[in-house]
């Protein structure tokens, strides 16, 4: 599944990253807790719930289905003047 990063997650994960998710799908949820784990570089802004997630760009809860196939983005908070 193609994952994409913005902001700061970009800046210390990259923009793009191909994550593997099983045929069945998994929620959001999962989905950050997996990104996580393989990428602790970024568990600590991906576990914010003020960080947003789209899938095939739509935001999403943490409860949406996401399957193989589908683009996944994750936003974090933006701050800025």
């Amino acid at each position: 599944m193609k994952i994409l990063f913005f902001g700061k997650l970009a800046e210390r994960a990259g923009r793009v990253v191909e994550h593997p998710v099983d045929a069945a799908g998994c929620t959001i949820a999962e989905l950050r807790r997996s990104l996580a784990a393989t990428l602790p570089e970024i568990a600590d802004t991906l576990g914010q719930s003020s960080t947003r997630a789209c899938v095939d760009q739509e935001m999403v809860g943490d409860d949406a289905s996401v399957r193989p196939g589908q683009e996944v983005a994750f936003l974090p908070p933006l701050s800025g003047g």
